[in-house]
């Protein structure tokens, strides 16, 4: 039971001023007095996660204890629906409720709900029956058969889900957010890559992998990552009604980038080549369909860098940290580095005033990555 602050004589006696404000009675329940001298009585709920006034009447029309009556009354009605929705509501409903207000590239719902398949076998089961030992036994057999990486990420997906639950009322204390506790946190792994001056290197191997035609197509996408220096998802999804030759500009929209921005790539000489060699078309994606993994369209250059013998030595995102390296050492600016790997280095509010994305500063970058990338790639595929 709230502790109620207000008096019928406090009431009485509050005075307007030059703007509306609002006096607390507790338990959510306000008494707003507008500058004109009139009242109002107001309940804070909160409903769907979400906040809301609800006007229950005027002073002196409705009294304190009038108010505080309605007061209780509303926040019954609150309370039944809340615990209708906590009798009905399975976690597979509740799952299916957060993935919609998941605002992500397709790429990371995709991740959410390839981790998710984990809790399938709990999906029937209402929130509050899913207790903390069927968490802890869930986390213990992640571990053995993924590792400690893969559970931290579902330990971490469990508790968003268990505070959207808590928010729109199906759970009353949160009880699994410090899952990933029980498991000791991973060391950090960096990514496989060379040095830029290796690179000749790294095109000699694939040459003598490139033994058929289909071999040699895939040497064209490798080339691709390494021009453009995207991510593999980013280059997987790459679509020809983004890049535009007049302009010498390819524009990914914001929902296919990791940083949730529209990302434009000026077109180097080198890749303007290489696009041209891949039989450019009004729409569709880059990449054809032939050059897609067995196991799906996440680890195709996973798939093209083992297929070339050169995945030992350098994964597909470890092309950017060649780049961003062979960037540093030539001395360029940081920031438009920076930019050319789609990367935030203002903070929101910066962000908030400086617009600009650099373009005509990332050209001559691209440019020379693309020539230095181009004479590795000479000897070996000419053609390319």
């Amino acid at each position: 039971m709230a502790q109620h602050k207000l008096t019928d004589i406090a009431v009485r006696m509050l005075k307007p001023k030059s703007s509306s404000f609002q006096v607390s009675d507790g338990g959510g329940l306000y008494l707003k007095i507008y500058p004109n001298g009139a009242k109002s009585w107001l309940l804070r709920k909160y409903s769907d996660g979400k906040q809301t006034n609800l006007i229950l009447g005027t002073y002196p029309d409705m009294s304190l204890a009038q108010a505080r009556k309605a007061a209780a009354k509303e926040l019954d009605k609150i309370k039944l629906k809340q615990e209708q929705a906590t009798a009905s509501s399975t976690i597979g409903e509740i799952i299916a409720e957060w993935l919609e207000t998941k605002d992500v590239r397709p790429a990371t719902q995709r991740n959410i709900r390839f981790r998710l398949n984990k809790l399938e076998p709990y999906k029937g089961l209402v929130f509050e029956d899913f207790t903390t030992p069927m968490a802890r036994a869930l986390v213990r057999d992640v571990v053995r058969n993924c590792g400690a990486i893969a559970v931290r990420h579902l330990a971490s997906t469990i508790a968003q889900i268990e505070r959207y639950a808590y928010s729109i009322g199906v759970v009353d204390t949160p009880r699994l957010q410090l899952l990933s506790v029980m498991v000791k946190r991973p060391a950090i792994k960096h990514c496989r890559t060379v040095s830029a001056d290796r690179l000749p290197e790294l095109v000699a191997i694939m040459h003598e992998h490139a033994t058929t035609p289909a071999r040699c197509a895939m040497v064209k996408r490798v080339k691709l990552l390494m021009l453009t220096l995207l991510r593999s998802n980013e280059a997987v999804n790459l679509r020809w009604e983004w890049v535009d030759f007049k302009t010498e500009t390819i524009t990914i929209p914001a929902k296919q980038m990791k940083g949730k921005r529209d990302h434009r790539l000026p077109i180097s000489t080198a890749l303007k080549k290489l696009l041209l060699s891949l039989e450019p078309k009004a729409t569709g994606p880059v990449l054809n369909s032939k050059t897609r993994s067995p196991t799906g369209p996440a680890q195709v250059f996973r798939w093209v860098f083992n297929s070339l013998g050169i995945i030992d030595l350098i994964s597909p995102h470890g092309v950017r940290s060649m780049g961003r390296t062979w960037f540093a050492e030539q001395d360029f600016n940081f920031v438009h580095c920076e930019y050319c790997l789609a990367h935030r280095v203002e903070n929101q509010v910066q962000l908030s005033y400086q617009r600009s994305d650099y373009l005509e500063q990332r050209r001559p970058i691209m440019e020379a990555w693309g020539d230095y990338v181009e004479s590795c790639f000479g000897p070996y595929f000419p053609d390319l």
